[in-house]
């Protein structure tokens, strides 16, 4: 066991027949020892494994920010360059601008803390301390998703109210909103001609250049699972000549938690490398903050864990939602 090794290494004689309990305990406040350091790395280690196994949405069509404090973070959004002029005879260069606007992202805390009963550690400390981590991976992954799905839920479903005060999802301010009911079907092959056709129509920041948004993502509830790999496996047929142009580049994300919100609303999202639509941050990248101590209020250990994250909705013309009802 790596407790022993680390009180050896530390000069402490370890008697025979310690029991788990005991021996953890000892490593734990033995002044010499490194287990306690040893064991947060690993936990961490195992943490940020088993995170980066849940593939949420987020990650795909966000893009990445490390926060360096809790200070409100500022990120600028540059609209287009300026237009190419004929230079004159004179040789005179004519000055231009560039719109932009500014995102602000501002990281919050969230925690908990496990008791790790002296009957877990003595009867399989090693399983335990990794199901915990494993446990805190999954739910830093999950705590991220939920805070992106009800910022993108929020007011209804329309979404945040964005700095020019309509709504993320405005149909007549935003042209990112589709809307079809009955016979028209909801999601159709129709249905996503129209809504790649209003993202490649988006204006940039100054409200007349076109910036051509191309959708690589779609996501939908799990109650449009079937139906949505049903409509892409007819637009992805064997034959790569055989491929209608309106799935071309499309990746699947089935995300149940939307389930809750709507059963029948589905979204398209460009990357990040196409439009900063949606910005996401942690505290300098460290992920989930473990920290591991003995528990006085109970027999065992108190296993902390600590993570500070931020999301906001920078820019709408990255994202497109339609909704639907059968009457």
């Amino acid at each position: 066991m790596a407790a022993v090794d680390f009180l050896q290494r530390a000069g402490r004689e370890v008697p025979p027949l310690i029991g788990g309990h005991e021996l953890v305990m000892l490593a734990m406040t033995h002044s010499g020892s490194d287990f306690p350091k040893w064991l947060v790395d690993a936990m961490g280690r195992a943490t940020r494994t088993r995170y980066e196994a849940v593939p949420p949405v987020l990650r795909s069509i966000g893009r990445y920010i490390s926060a360096q404090n809790f200070k409100e973070v500022h990120m600028p959004l540059l609209g287009e360059a300026p237009q190419l002029k004929p230079l004159l005879e004179t040789g005179e260069i004519s000055y231009a601008t560039t719109d932009e606007e500014t995102a602000k992202l501002k990281l919050g805390t969230f925690a908990t803390i496990v008791s790790f009963s002296r009957q877990m550690i003595e009867n399989d400390p090693g399983q335990g301390f990794l199901g915990i981590a494993n446990g805190f991976g999954t739910s830093q992954a999950n705590l991220e998703g939920m805070t992106f799905l009800n910022l993108l839920r929020s007011n209804s479903g329309a979404g945040p109210t964005m700095d020019d005060g309509h709504p993320l999802f405005d149909a007549a301010n935003h042209n990112n909103l589709g809307s079809t009911t009955g016979a028209q079907g909801n999601l159709t092959l129709e249905n996503l001609k129209a809504a790649r056709t209003k993202m490649r129509k988006q204006k940039g920041l100054d409200g007349t250049s076109p910036i051509n948004v191309t959708a690589h993502h779609l996501i939908v509830p799990a109650a449009l699972e079937t139906d949505a790999e049903a409509l892409l496996a007819d637009l992805y047929p064997q034959k790569a000549e055989d491929v209608n142009s309106a799935a071309k580049g499309l990746t699947l994300h089935v995300e149940p938690r939307l389930d809750a919100f709507s059963e029948t609303d589905w979204y398209l999202a460009t990357g990040p490398e196409r439009a900063d639509s949606i910005l996401y941050a942690d505290l300098r990248g460290q992920g989930v903050d473990i920290d591991i101590e003995p528990s006085f209020e109970r027999d065992g250990l108190a296993i902390r864990a600590l993570y500070d994250f931020g999301v906001t909705i920078a820019d709408w013309r990255g994202l497109y939602r339609h909704t639907y009802s059968a009457t």
